[in-house]
């Protein structure tokens, strides 16, 4: 059993991936009402599912479609609002299981790391929470591993893919900027010193591919809030937006009694 598992790798990640799903679904109505920062990302949810007007805009909109598309397909409750997160942590596990596979090329070591993946407590809570960073992570995740797979063949099509995993995690939240830097890096890096891991795709037109397909990506997903009842985005006011979004990141709270008793007073 165990050796036909080793020769058949994505069999092995098929059940890991059904472990994890399982795991994250378990008491997943507990608690029944809006925990840590749910009480943002909940109602901004179900103002993106009515396009009524723009709500918690210090952040991209991917995550909140992906709550709103859980409430508008399984209700407004606790199933309803986290059934895309336990998606997307067992999308995770199986990132770090295609992630590890990819460059180690045996199965043992890619189902220990996935294994350790699904039992972390970070992950197990944010797969169970209507929350920014399980998508984060799992879009995240993907994009590296299709980076890695675009060093397998078929660079162009495989690279595009992971420009556009890391536009829809950039589309979740901020935080994946650097990921897609480093990314950037790494494709100068394999095209240096002699070194070729995307064999027929020039660095120049591979670095602008990866960056066009991203950014587009990224700008994409701010579509529904384009049909907003009050305050729609306008293509004009698309750019202007991303400052009003970093200065709404970067803006001093009002002080709260854990500042008041010395923690940060910054979002």
């Amino acid at each position: 059993m165990l050796s036909r598992l080793r020769d058949r790798p994505w069999t092995t990640a098929l059940l890991i991936a059904v472990a994890a799903q399982l795991l994250f679904l378990w008491g997943l109505g507990r608690p029944g009402k809006l925990s840590f920062d749910e009480v943002h990302y909940v109602p901004a949810a179900r103002t993106l599912l009515a396009l009524a007007y723009p709500a918690n805009t210090e952040h991209p909109l991917v995550a909140k479609m992906f709550i709103a598309a859980g409430i508008a397909l399984f209700g407004d409750d606790p199933w309803g609002w986290r059934i895309f997160g336990t998606l997307a942590g067992t999308a995770t596990v199986l990132g770090v299981f295609a992630c590890l596979q990819l460059l180690f090329r045996r199965v043992q070591v890619a189902a220990f790391g996935a294994v350790l993946a699904m039992l972390n407590q970070t992950l197990l809570i944010e797969a169970r929470t209507a929350m920014l960073e399980v998508y984060l992570g799992a879009f995240t995740t993907l994009a590296i591993a299709a980076l890695l797979w675009s060093m397998r063949g078929r660079p162009a099509r495989r690279l595009a893919l992971s420009a556009m995993l890391f536009g829809l995690a950039v589309g979740v939240k901020w935080a994946a900027i650097p990921y897609v830097a480093g990314a950037g890096l790494l494709l100068v890096w394999g095209k240096s010193d002699g070194r070729d891991y995307w064999p027929g795709l020039p660095l120049f037109p591979a670095l602008a591919m990866f960056g066009v397909v991203s950014i587009a990506t990224y700008f994409a997903t701010f579509a529904p809030a384009f049909f907003y009842a009050q305050d729609p985005l306008t293509l004009a006011r698309l750019v202007p937006f991303q400052l009003d979004m970093y200065q709404r990141q970067t803006q001093i709270l009002a002080p709260t009694p854990i500042s008041r008793a010395g923690g940060a007073g910054r979002c």
